[in-house]
């Protein structure tokens, strides 16, 4: 059976993001002790207490992983393991702190810098989105394929307005969270998720396989793959579609040009 070596690390993967979810739940619109990163991101007590119970869950049964959160991470020198366990306690911090939905736990399993597991979940709706590299995604247990608009005027895509620029021929929609944002491109509920600038692998690689394992395709701005797990996790942008609009809006991001989907 396809994805069958990885059933065991899904499991664990799920185990996680739900325990994980029930401590942000438990926190949620509660008074937050808030500080600053060193590069100016809020966190706050609720995070690494989600961090804390995460590591719990994937630390415990496999203690031999690498590990990178945004939170908290192994040395770059010992994340020289094959296989990575990376996380996102919380993903849209703003969100939960200003008492919003729009939130959510995800974790990936990753081997040799490729993501192969995944679980993210939402704890306000107690939606849970899985994928497992040669086993399809899922959404609750339901398959879920990205979809395509009929039309470029049909397009919902996930970005800043300043990405495509403000006369784009396609509806634009910020993003909340940006692994929920790649969620909703591999269920089809959007189009297009992309952004400009660094981002980190804990942003990136749960929502990476789900939109891959739906029939999407996803890669940094610039059209290069992605690789998981070395020693600096930044990488550069994002964009992720269905394999026709990805073409399309790979070629946008590079000249601005004027495509259709014909």
């Amino acid at each position: 059976m396809p994805g069958a070596d990885w059933q065991a690390e899904i499991a664990i993967l799920i185990e996680a993001v739900r325990a994980g979810g029930a401590v942000a739940k438990a926190r949620h619109g509660q008074k937050l002790a808030i500080r600053q990163k060193a590069d100016g991101s809020p966190v706050t007590d609720a995070d690494e207490a989600v961090d804390a119970e995460i590591a719990r869950v994937l630390r415990g049964a496999r203690a031999d992983y690498a590990w990178l959160s945004e939170e908290s991470a192994d040395p770059p020198a010992q994340r020289t393991h094959a296989r990575a366990w990376i996380v996102d306690p919380i993903d849209g911090t703003r969100s939960f702190m200003k008492g919003a939905d729009s939130y959510c736990q995800a974790a990936c399993l990753t081997e040799y810098g490729r993501p192969m597991a995944a679980a993210i979940f939402c704890p306000p709706t107690g939606v849970l989105f899985t994928a497992v590299r040669g086993g399809g995604a899922m959404l609750n247990g339901a398959p879920m394929r990205v979809a395509a608009p009929p039309s470029l005027a049909d397009a919902i895509v996930l970005a800043g307005r300043a990405v495509f620029g403000a006369a784009a021929p396609f509806s634009v929609k910020p993003i909340k969270a940006l692994c929920l944002a790649l969620a909703d491109v591999a269920a089809g509920r959007a189009h297009a998720v992309a952004a400009l600038g660094p981002k980190s692998d804990w942003d990136l690689a749960a929502g990476a396989l789900l939109v891959e394992e739906a029939g999407g395709q996803v890669c940094n701005a610039d059209n290069t793959p992605f690789a998981f797990n070395r020693a600096d996790p930044r990488q550069s942008g994002l964009l992720a579609a269905g394999p026709q609009l990805h073409a399309l809006l790979s070629r946008r991001l590079a000249a601005r040009g004027h495509d259709s989907l014909t």
